[in-house]
Formats: structure tokens, C-alpha cells, sequence
């Protein structure tokens, strides 16, 4: 018992890093990129509220460069012309310690034109998982990032 006890307790600090990484509500601050390296996300904080906005994105498919792409499918014909480069397409996330994630906040989707409830969970100090749902979070999908550098 006291061999299984001392083990444990020396893996502790190689572990420790996993153990706290959403302890901390700002450990999702920083620079994301998708796990298909097509999308690469600033995650930033105002007024207490976590918000992301698109730094950079793959523009094969587009039909002009990525400074000139702009929101053409978005269903408000206000918005159309607005760039999706620089475009926040993640809003209103709070932190949640009782379940050790970011929710109550909303993603849009620019490829879609169509805006989803979300949730983001920290898998690692340099792994997240944005989940954009309709209604339930099992009717979403799930869009995996790892921590880059700007």
C-alpha cells in the first residue's frame, strides 16, 4: 500500500499540468488552430465574456483571397459585407467550475451562414474541443484545436 501511495504521488507532478488546466478560467486565452490546419482562432476575454475571432483560414474554395472574403451567406443581408477575416465567430462563453468548461456562448459559422449554441472543453493545456449544438449538446459537432503560437 505504501509503494502504491508513494508511486502515485510521484507521477503527481507529471500529471499535475492535465489536472489544472481548466482550473484556470483564462487558460483557453490565446492563439487555436484546427486540427485540419484550416482555421486559426485568437480566443480573447471582455468584460468576463471569452470571444474568439478568425486570424487566419484556409481560403481554398473561396472564390477570392483571404483579405477579400467576405460573409456572403450570412442570413442578415447587413452583414454579407463584412470580412471573415477578423470576423468573431465565438461570443458570450463564461467559465463553468462546477463542470470545468466554457458554455452559455455561441459560435457562428461562416461557411454555413448559421449560428450554433456552443461549449468548449479543455482536453490538455494544449488541446480544446468547441462543440456547436442545436438544442443538445449529443446534436452537435465537435471541432478540435491545439495551442499555437500568434
Amino acid at each position: 500500500m505504501k509503494t502504491t501511495v508513494l508511486f502515485l504521488f510521484l507521477l503527481l507532478p507529471i500529471f499535475s499540468p492535465f489536472l489544472h488546466a481548466t482550473q484556470n478560467p483564462d487558460a483557453i486565452l490565446g492563439y487555436w488552430m484546427t486540427t485540419e490546419n484550416n482555421l486559426k482562432v485568437e480566443v480573447y476575454k471582455v468584460n468576463g465574456e471569452y470571444r474568439g475571432k478568425i486570424i487566419w483560414f484556409d481560403e481554398k474554395g473561396y472564390k477570392a483571397k483571404m483579405n477579400d472574403c467576405k460573409d456572403d451567406l450570412n442570413p442578415q443581408p447587413a452583414l454579407r459585407n463584412r470580412k471573415i477575416l477578423g470576423l468573431e465567430c465565438m461570443t458570450s462563453l463564461h467559465y463553468s467550475a462546477s463542470d470545468e468548461e466554457w458554455e452559455g456562448g455561441s459560435i457562428y459559422d461562416s461557411n454555413s451562414g448559421h449560428t450554433y449554441d456552443s461549449v468548449v472543453t479543455m482536453n490538455s493545456p494544449s488541446t480544446i474541443t468547441v462543440t456547436g449544438y442545436w438544442m443538445f449538446t449529443w446534436l452537435g459537432k465537435d471541432l478540435n484545436f491545439y495551442r499555437v503560437s500568434q
